[in-house]
């Protein structure tokens, strides 16, 4: 079984996805996380519940505002082995 802070700690330089408990997702580089799942994205889009886009150099998402997020699955199938 894959933790979900070990899957992002070996995500770091790869796209990922973050949905928010606002409705609001950001899709960009996973710079770095914590063990409180707390984000560092550089160079995100950020897209709102009305459909606007926005992008973003970097930012910090606090990890209790995530609902769910997504990587691609070739490091999921890299993190069950």
């Amino acid at each position: 079984m894959v933790l979900p802070i070990n899957l992002l700690e070996n995500s770091q330089g790869t796209s990922v996805t973050l949905e928010l408990k606002n409705g609001f997702k950001y899709t960009g580089i996973l710079d770095r996380c914590d063990r409180m799942m707390n984000i560092h994205l550089k160079n995100a889009i950020l897209i709102k519940p009305s459909g606007d886009r926005f992008s973003v150099s970097k930012l910090i998402v606090k990890g209790i505002s995530i609902r769910c997020f997504s990587v691609d699955e070739s490091l999921l199938k890299k993190n069950e082995k």
